[in-house]
């Protein structure tokens, strides 16, 4: 008898535990879809009347269902220990507009891994520190979307953070500093923060972030010495500097099993030669080192990056003459203006490359006829050969280039 009732009891303890289980899941999860309902009406209420018909529209199956899981741009866990929690909102280029606020429910959806509301306007909303209650974001992207202000120090406590993109943004990022708020990022793959005021240098530590992938932060105020090392990151594969002009650095010695896809440099302070080894960059599509500070003479080893589709080496101070570029048979565009090359003329080599569209030649030191081989640039939509020495006839089959804009 005695254990027939310590079987009920447990009986009755499992069934209660469970019951409790079961119904907090589930107010938790209507808490979730309350949270999300209430953060569309602060969206699509506006004063804007198109806003507000665009919002409608964008929502509509947020109206249909009681079920936030089936909403559109909501992901919901299958993962038993967090079943039915949403964890990913993605409301990217919906035309959204109007103001997130620090009282925003979206910061009560304590279990989102990633939220994307790029490409919008939130009406130069600043970024609330309340975004720290989402210490389980992995991907954060408010990139193109009216925010303004001051980022929140609450963004260095996401630290399961792979990827952030704050880039085309009117923001600050001055306290916390730039050091201060990637420091505790230590998974971070991909950091976009272009056009952000840093106003400060690039970190030394971050070339010991070694999950790094992709690092843009182009027109950004930085200064000082850019840490050469992080180019040598095993995972790295996309570096934007662009327009950072108080910004110096120097290649370092480049090694073979380099990653990298894309070295934008153009408008930055980097200077000294360019090494051979820039040649080891086997994956390389667009190499951009315009309006630079690099001298020498331009490496015969860029022969070897036979994936380039982009190659700007113009406003620099390379010497001598251009190398033979006859095996960049993808290239789109090639610019090579302004420098210091030796008088020459027009290299033979050009009417090999075929898929070119942009070819910028103007103030190269080059003399003579505009050759006929360059009648085999059939795409070219944009030629530029000002500030030369031509002398001759316009040749007519120039005009028989039919892509020319």
């Amino acid at each position: 008898m005695n254990h027939l009732k310590f079987l009920q009891t447990i009986s009755f303890v499992y069934v209660l535990v469970t019951v409790k289980i079961v119904a907090g899941s589930s107010v938790s999860h209507d808490e979730e879809c309350s949270a999300l309902f209430q953060f569309k009406q602060t969206i699509i209420h506006q004063d804007d009347v198109g806003c507000a018909a665009l919002g409608s529209q964008v929502f509509h199956s947020w109206n249909t269902s009681f079920d936030c899981c089936s909403w559109e741009g909501v992901a919901c866990s299958n993962d038993h220990a967090q079943y039915g929690h949403v964890i990913g909102l993605d409301l990217s280029e919906r035309s959204l507009c109007g103001h997130i606020n620090s009282n925003s429910t979206l910061f009560n959806l304590v279990h989102l891994q990633t939220l994307n509301l790029s490409m919008n306007d939130f009406g130069e909303s600043q970024i609330p520190s309340e975004i720290a209650r989402l210490k389980q974001l992995r991907s954060l992207d408010l990139s193109y979307s009216g925010f303004s202000g001051q980022i929140p120090n609450g963004i260095s406590q996401l630290m399961q953070l792979s990827s952030l993109n704050m880039s085309g943004n009117s923001l600050k990022l001055h306290n916390p500093s730039l050091k201060n708020m990637v420091q505790n990022l230590t998974r971070i793959e991909e950091l976009h923060l272009s056009g952000v005021d840093i106003s400060s240098s690039v970190p030394h530590f971050l070339a010991n972030f070694s999950s790094l992938k992709s690092l843009q932060l182009s027109q950004c105020l930085l200064a000082n010495e850019f840490p050469a090392a992080i180019l040598e990151l095993p995972k790295l594969q996309v570096l934007n500097l662009e327009d950072n002009t108080n910004l110096t650095g120097s290649f370092p010695d480049l090694c073979n099993n380099s990653l990298l896809r894309e070295v934008i440099l153009g408008g930055t302070g980097f200077f000294r030669i360019v090494p051979e080894s820039l040649g080891h960059l086997k994956h390389l599509t667009d190499l951009s080192l315009s309006q630079c500070s690099f001298s020498g003479r331009i490496p015969r080893s860029l022969s070897n990056l036979i994936q380039l589709t982009f190659l700007a080496l113009d406003g620099n101070q390379f010497t001598g003459s251009v190398p033979s570029l006859v095996s960049l048979l993808k290239l789109d565009v090639l610019v090579l203006n302004g420098n210091r090359f030796e008088k020459g003329r027009f290299p033979n080599w050009l009417g090999k490359l075929t898929k070119l569209s942009e070819l910028i030649l103007h103030d190269m030191n080059i003399y003579g006829e505009i050759p006929l081989f360059l009648a085999n640039l059939t795409r070219l939509s944009d030629v530029q050969m000002n500030n030369n020495s031509l002398t001759g006839r316009i040749p007519s089959w120039l005009f028989n280039l039919t892509q020319l804009t």
